[in-house]
């Protein structure tokens, strides 16, 4: 219901005026949109915690990121509060009629359990019911540790809070600004045809300055989760690109990538290939391996985890939210662990369910040049904390596709089965909050007494 909200408003307001709203206002009716209490109350297993997964909960729970007090933030945290039983109420109907006979079916978990199992975890440990079943809390394992676990929601208070005073992430986030920034950096990123915004071609990376005679790929700039995606067909015979139902000449095709930029930017690409060994694997569209790599304040890096993500079916894109699935990749040997999908109905999959090649066992080719990559990549934009990789294997070796700075915390935990809470992530994360917080004081130190902070 809260994404539906979101969604719609996002979609009512012009996108001009929505990145107004966003960067200015945002912030501060933060808590009307997430799925969670906004307030951490006593018996939440959160509060208890005097760990860093603890501390990362509470700190979800303040919404207050530049230590401000705000009346309009306190505000919009108690009528959350006051909505929040509802809203938990409506949430869990909602899921257990979507998921209930499904995981019942394939994992075996009666329907009164499931029913109880999602009022107890929302009431004592703050879970959305729709994270009960995306991170298989119906298994006892896994609900022994659900307090461990980070929701996507949470990660969208957390992360403005760690980046607020930071340089901007856009020259990771965008994907033209990420292909100019790799570039000059000298890393392997996936080449660009051109770039266009307002309507026109913005910027072109072909020397021709026309497009090739290949399989193209037009996709926004600044959209996540494959939205927006285009794949354009290659027609030798008659020299034009095919989609659909849609069959352009070059000169088309140009003033169509125009008009698809005049709400979002758009980079065109040509189509890549996976690595031969791959091909069983990635089906018609492109595999990725998502890499997330971090950076401590002492400049010191490493590898969290990394996942391969395959599509299946007619998905053109690897995308998890889309309909994928990823498979854990053992960070020492390249070695595939079994996939599985967003969606708990679908089960584990050893082999993939289209091809039936095996997943499970598999090494990946060039995966500890995949590694170095990323790490190297990290090395050219070193105050991001964190930042979540999509790179593809070719036959010549590992591209850079794009980086992702506020990367996906659902893959990261429901791929490798292991809550963030039980991983690095805290540690740094509190690390850099606490270096962050050195330097505010250290500027207000520096500042004349008594200046004024502004209230929102």
């Amino acid at each position: 219901m809260i994404g539906l909200i979101k969604s719609g408003i996002k979609r009512a307001l012009p996108p001009s005026v929505w990145e107004s709203f966003r960067a200015r206002s945002w912030r501060y009716v933060r808590p009307l949109t997430v799925d969670y209490c906004p307030i951490m109350l006593p018996w939440f297993a959160g509060a208890r915690r005097d760990d860093g997964i603890g501390r990362l909960h509470r700190l979800a729970t303040s919404f207050h990121w530049r230590d401000t007090w705000s009346a309009t933030t306190a505000a919009a945290v108690s009528i959350a509060a006051l909505r929040w039983p509802f809203m938990l109420l409506w949430d869990s109907v909602s899921a257990f009629r979507r998921y209930g006979s499904g995981v019942r079916a394939r994992h075996g978990v009666g329907r009164t359990r499931q029913a109880l199992d999602i009022v107890r975890l929302g009431v004592g440990s703050n879970v959305p019911a729709l994270y009960y079943y995306r991170f298989r809390l119906f298994d006892p394992a896994n609900a022994r540790r659900a307090s461990a676990y980070l929701h996507a929601e949470e990660m969208n208070v957390l992360y403005p809070t760690l980046s607020v005073e930071l340089p901007s992430d856009v020259p990771v986030r965008h994907k033209e600004a990420f292909y100019e920034a790799g570039r000059k950096a000298g890393l392997p990123v996936v080449p660009a045809i051109a770039t266009f915004a307002d309507g026109r071609a913005l910027e072109w990376y072909a020397s021709a300055r026309q497009l090739p005679p290949v399989d193209l790929v037009l996709k926004p700039v600044d959209m996540a989760c494959g939205r927006g995606f285009q794949r354009w067909a290659y027609d030798n015979g008659g020299q034009t690109w095919q989609r659909g139902d849609q069959r352009l000449t070059a000169e088309e095709l140009l003033a169509y990538c125009g008009r698809a930029s005049i709400e979002h930017r758009h980079i065109l690409q040509a189509r890549l290939t996976n690595h031969r060994a791959l091909a069983d694997l990635s089906g018609d569209g492109l595999s990725t391996i998502r890499v997330v790599t971090f950076r401590r304040p002492s400049g010191e890096s490493g590898t969290l985890l990394a996942c391969l993500r395959m599509p299946t079916g007619a998905l053109l894109v690897d995308n998890f939210e889309a309909g994928g699935i990823a498979a854990p990749i053992d960070l020492a040997t390249g070695t595939l662990g079994a996939a599985v999908a967003k969606d708990p109905r679908r089960g584990t999959f050893t082999r993939h369910p289209d091809s039936g090649a095996p997943i499970e066992g598999y090494r990946v080719p060039y995966f500890g040049e995949a590694l170095h990559a990323a790490l190297t990549a990290h090395a050219a934009f070193p105050w991001l904390p964190f930042v979540g990789w999509d790179v593809v294997i070719t036959d010549d070796g590992p591209l850079l596709l794009e980086g992702n700075p506020d990367w996906c915390v659902e893959l990261a935990q429901i791929v490798t089965n292991t809550p963030l809470g039980e991983t690095l992530y805290p540690e740094i994360y509190l690390e850099h909050l606490a270096a962050q917080r050195q330097r505010k004081s250290r500027a207000d130190a520096a500042s004349e007494p008594g200046q004024a902070r502004g209230v929102a």
